[in-house]
């Protein structure tokens, strides 16, 4: 990948080492310096020393140093692009994956399917913990799957109603167009040329990019005559399923050696939930070469965790190769 060493400049001009350290690790004071406990490495007692003037960071104790990016790609387990990306973000400026500014259009439709995705979240979110028709939703997860409500506002879990406009109504008020809804993959137009909802009577599962920002959901049906028992986000301008692993926003975080790739949605929440923080799923699909370079990059060791059935036993086996 190409980024422009001008890109990359202004970047790092736009961003404090202070700011972003702070959210992650703990700080404490020493004169005109702040320290940390090293990313890199592990200590007890903070000899990373973060330099506000100059913008970067050097560690006393294993002698790494370098850039708000580097530290960024040591607290957060990042690719090079990664990290560029998730400063570009903060910092308000746009790269695609080439490296190139975005057509400004482009970009546009991007941050409003991501606007779009996390209303939908939250209308999904109220609408399992708040209101009277969420209580299926509440006795599925709750009672059925014995997750607790910590786990479901960690998860972002949610509720779709059985209405057929209640979202669209929804984001209608919130600003949002029909296209930008179709686009976002939340609704379709029907025969009759109805924009309707996608997701009906559905626990919902909010997918998450490096950033955090919803990119996609996964919809598991509770009526058990729905012939479709999981629907998910198709291919949109900012989710792409093979490039995604579900809960990887969460597991990345743990900075551990050690990966789970487990099979469905609730397999990760139950394993994350259970201490189990590396756990990841590919999405309902075969693990893909993109997702398994993902893994690659943010451990040193994968267990393969799928079902013990036919399919999970094909499914291992094709995985193991990547």
């Amino acid at each position: 990948m190409a980024i422009s060493r001008d890109q990359v400049d202004e970047i790092k001009s736009r961003v404090s080492i202070i700011d972003v350290a702070a959210e992650r690790v703990n700080l404490s004071r020493h004169g005109s310096t702040m320290s940390c406990c090293c990313p890199f490495h592990q200590e007890k007692t903070p000899s990373c020393v973060l330099y506000e003037k100059t913008n970067s960071f050097y560690c006393f104790g294993c002698g790494t140093s370098g850039d708000v990016i580097s530290f960024i790609r040591g607290t957060d387990n990042l690719s090079y692009v990664e990290a560029v990306q998730q400063l570009a973000q903060r910092a308000g400026i746009t790269i695609d994956a080439k490296g190139a500014q975005l057509n400004q259009r482009e970009q546009e439709l991007r941050d409003r399917i991501r606007a779009c995705n996390r209303e939908a979240a939250r209308y999904f979110f109220r609408s399992l913990t708040q209101d009277d028709e969420g209580s299926v939703g509440r006795t599925y997860l709750l009672n059925e799957r014995g997750l607790s409500m910590a786990a479901v506002r960690h998860f972002g879990l949610g509720y779709a109603k059985p209405e057929s406009f209640g979202l669209v109504n929804y984001l209608r008020d919130k600003g949002f167009t029909d296209d930008e809804m179709i686009t976002a993959n939340l609704a379709y137009q029907s025969k009759t040329g109805h924009v309707m909802d996608r997701f009906r009577d559905r626990i919902m599962y909010p997918i998450f990019d490096t950033v955090g920002n919803v990119i996609a959901f996964g919809g598991r049906a509770l009526n058990k005559e729905d012939k479709a028992k999981y629907i998910n986000t198709n291919t949109t301008p900012v989710f792409r399923k093979s490039n995604n692993l579900y809960g990887y926003n969460f597991a990345r975080k743990a900075h551990s050696d050690h990966l789970i790739l487990a099979e469905g949605y609730m397999d990760v929440i139950a394993l994350q939930t259970a201490g189990f923080a590396g756990a990841v799923a590919s999405l309902g699909t075969s693990l893909t070469e993109e997702q398994a370079k993902l893994i690659g990059r943010s451990c040193k060791e994968l267990t393969i965790c799928y079902d013990s059935d036919s399919a999970g036993i094909r499914a291992t086996q094709r995985a193991m190769p990547l």
